[in-house]
């Protein structure tokens, strides 16, 4: 099956179907793949549950003495879940992906992690403790060495920084994450960055420059073919000049 589907160009589309028959063969490794490559593919069409069945299959293929293997098969599964909203098995998954870190000891995989955590404590409301869990996953990043994680860390405190109210200590998380991202030529933090110094702007009332940031951000995800992006931003856009009276130029932009 698998070389039937290779030959048609058709893998992807199979990729579940030829899992199971290797499962069935008792060709676990080749299953394990099957099932990851099919959750890669159920995740760029955007369905979640079919992503989340692969990778549960995935796992349980896995030997529990992996643990590099099994940290990142846990994670891809959490960031799943995440989109799903089942809250309850998201803890558990980063439960799981902070003991496979400690065990590893590696401060990469720590702040990983925390980043991870702080994402969870700020759509569950708990503003103090993604603050809390940002500021210590920047840390980590630092002793490890990687200036993408905390360019992350700070852009990820900087908007939990917004939501809390604290706005003059949010623009210079968001600033220096934007200095970072722009050094390391991480277009895509970049964008993100921009975009909440714009709603950054907007809380504080200043339509022109969040219009101008919003801008930016636009030209980026344009640039880089980021639809979600672009999408994202053109809302953003349609708030500000909803919230000047501007209506035709809003209803454009929705």
């Amino acid at each position: 099956l698998a070389r039937t589907a290779k030959a048609s160009g058709r893998e992807d589309e199979f990729s579940v179907l030829i899992a199971g028959h290797f499962e069935q063969a008792g060709e676990l490794l080749s299953a394990q793949e099957w099932y990851q490559r099919g959750a890669v593919n159920a995740t760029l069409r955007y369905a979640n549950a079919e992503a989340r069945h692969c990778l549960d299959h995935a796992l349980a293929l896995t030997p529990t003495g992996d643990l590099e293997h099994c940290y990142d098969l846990i994670m891809a599964r959490e960031k799943v879940i995440n989109l799903l909203g089942d809250r309850a098995a998201q803890l558990e998954d980063l439960n799981a992906l902070a003991d496979i870190a400690n065990r590893l000891a590696q401060p990469g995989r720590q702040a990983e992690v925390g980043l991870r955590y702080a994402h969870y404590a700020e759509i569950t409301g708990d503003y103090a403790t993604a603050a809390q869990r940002a500021s210590q996953a920047i840390d980590l990043a630092r002793q490890a060495g990687s200036a993408r994680l905390e360019t992350t860390g700070h852009l990820q405190h900087g908007q939990i920084l917004r939501r809390q109210g604290l706005y003059d200590e949010a623009g210079r998380e968001l600033m220096i994450a934007l200095e970072h991202a722009q050094n390391l030529g991480l277009s895509a933090i970049e964008a993100e960055c921009l975009h909440s110094l714009g709603k950054l702007a907007f809380h504080q009332g200043d339509y022109a420059a969040a219009s101008t940031y919003y801008a930016r951000t636009q030209q980026i995800h344009t640039h880089n073919r980021d639809l979600q992006g672009v999408g994202a931003v053109l809302n953003s856009l349609g708030i500000v000049a909803d919230s000047q009276g501007d209506y035709p130029s809003a209803a454009q932009y929705y």
